[in-house]
């Protein structure tokens, strides 16, 4: 969808919520809902059983609050939802779709503004915060008891604290009629880019000294709105529960687009049903116009609050050099001075290439938009990250790698360039022999805009058509393309005939995928319906 315009928009976020809504979304209380999630979230072993039955209780309670909360335009206006008749939030203007009473129930400060720009050298319309903070979101470290968080703020913006410093404090204690011990971050750093003519500040704070699964709220430069988050789970904890995307970009009018997925996403979060997110690349596609990287890290900030929002980079990232990815982002990995300035403080930061762990799933990440030979760089450190995940005694206490990048290895859409030549030629020959050397459970991939899951494969060639692992030699890696989150590009269902061997399934539906780690024996891997919820395809792997 465009964004160059001519003319001035403004937009408004909503200042008058319904109160039930701020209980719901933002402000963070406790309650014996809570604390007995907490309990049940904590558990380092568990059965499959208890968890499908935990699981399922909780998108009951989902399917009901969002089924209430589309009756009229009352408390809808916190994000946008094609399901509405009309809408109340604060990007209808700029959508030309709001309320009739859009004024009585969301007048307030503007959180994002579009600018028309006078040089015609320059994009048309920088999107730009122009009011106090805003695009929060998490990022895992290396580090289980730290957790990054980035944000932006209007250039210039002069923050009350150094850096626009945050805080945060374990959720029992809060409560707006006794404020908690707060723990001020102690390392915060401000740096910007100027690629695209974009104009704010980025803002990098690490929260430190976290519990696994404890829950914290957070509020940053004393700002009145408190958001949540848990501190990631230790090494070997269970369950671990991952939402997975590819080719997610903004919300828009078009029924192929990413509104119900971000929804039933931040819906899911909200609930406490995902621990973290898996993007395998195009990010919000931007064709190079910043603005709408502003605008989708507002679309998604009911998510990535909350959760750690983990990337990796895809070819729609490329313009100016990935300047914007490289820079907006902090995924854990060997220092690279192109991401901006390193830190705050222990933080290392590579956003083309990382690694990092759960519970017990260990994620590695690797770019398929940079070169992949035999004597790379990125291919020596994929085969020793790879060598280290795999070790027996690391993987007696992690049992579960996923690998992802953007482009897939195996596909069969209705597209020889990627299908039949780039994957085949660029990606597995160098990679697959990794793969299976060190075991990898399952490869995660976008780029084409639908769904696909393979049998376990290596070389072309089917390993088995179970995904219950006997115990003899490695069962091969399960691949999947996930591009079916939503962009303005549309989805295909495009698929060459007859189906290649290797195979298991496809489909060209608006969806997003739920892995959940059980326990050292068993994970679940589930193709959710964006909008209905549905499960459209599911498989079970099993090791003995």
């Amino acid at each position: 969808m465009s964004v160059g315009r001519t003319s001035l928009f403004v937009v408004f976020l909503c200042a008058i919520i319904s109160i039930t809504h701020v209980a719901d979304v933002l402000m963070v209380h406790a309650s014996p809902r809570a604390e007995e999630f907490t309990a049940n979230y904590a558990m380092d072993t568990t059965t499959a059983s208890q968890v499908e039955q935990d699981t399922k209780t909780n998108r009951e309670k989902s399917s009901e609050w969002n089924a209430t909360r589309l009756q009229g335009c009352e408390g809808r206006c916190w994000r946008y939802s094609k399901k509405a008749p009309c809408q109340c939030n604060e990007e209808c203007l700029f959508r030309g779709d709001c309320c009739s009473d859009y004024k009585d129930h969301c007048t307030g400060t503007p959180l994002i503004h579009l600018l028309p720009l006078e040089d015609p050298d320059e994009p048309d319309g920088v999107f730009l915060p122009s009011s106090g903070l805003g695009q929060y979101h998490l990022s895992l470290t290396h580090d289980p008891s730290v957790m990054s968080l980035t944000f932006v703020t209007p250039k210039g913006f002069q923050c009350v604290l150094p850096g626009c410093q945050c805080k945060f404090a374990v959720s029992q204690q809060y409560s707006k009629m006794a404020p908690p011990s707060w723990i001020e971050t102690k390392h915060a750093m401000t740096y910007t880019y100027e690629n695209g003519s974009w104009v704010g500040d980025i803002h990098r704070v690490l929260f430190e000294g976290l519990q696994p699964s404890q829950k914290y709220v957070y509020t940053c430069d004393n700002a009145e709105t408190i958001y949540s988050f848990r501190g990631p789970k230790l090494p070997g904890s269970y369950p671990v529960v991952i939402g997975a995307i590819a080719d997610l970009g903004l919300e828009c009018a078009d029924e192929m687009c990413g509104n119900y997925t971000i929804e039933a996403m931040a819906n899911a979060t909200r609930d406490g049903l995902l621990d973290f997110v898996l993007h395998a690349g195009d990010i919000a596609y931007t064709s190079g116009n910043q603005s709408i990287w502003d605008m989708f890290f507002n679309e998604i900030q009911p998510i990535a609050s909350s959760i750690p929002y983990q990337v990796c980079v895809g070819n729609h990232e490329s313009h100016y050099n990935f300047t914007a990815y490289r820079y907006r982002f902090a995924m854990p990995g060997e220092s690279d001075s192109q991401d901006g300035p390193q830190g705050p403080g222990p933080l290392n930061v590579n956003n083309l290439w990382n690694e990092y762990t759960y519970g017990a799933v260990h994620v590695i990440s690797f770019s398929t938009e940079h070169y992949l030979g035999n004597n790379s760089e990125q291919l020596a450190w994929l085969e020793a990250k790879l060598k280290a995940a795999a070790d027996p005694a690391r993987r007696a206490t992690v049992p579960w790698i996923i690998v992802m990048a953007h482009r897939p290895m195996y596909c069969s859409s209705s597209d020889y360039y990627d299908c039949g030549f780039h994957g085949p030629k660029y990606i597995r020959a160098p990679v697959e022999p990794l793969l299976n050397q060190y075991g990898v459970d399952l490869f995660l991939a976008g780029h084409l805009h639908n769904y696909e899951r393979s049998w376990p494969i290596y070389n072309g060639s089917v390993v088995s058509h179970s995904y219950a692992y006997n115990g003899t030699g490695h069962y091969g890696t399960t691949h999947f393309v996930i591009g079916m989150a939503g962009d303005d590009e549309g989805l295909s269902d495009k698929f060459v005939s007859p189906s290649p061997q290797w195979s298991a399934t496809h489909a060209g539906s608006l969806g997003w995928q739920r892995i959940t780690a059980y326990n050292s024996t068993t994970l679940d891997v589930e193709y959710v319906a964006s909008e209905s919820g549905a499960i459209l395809d599911s498989i079970r792997i099993t090791k003995p």
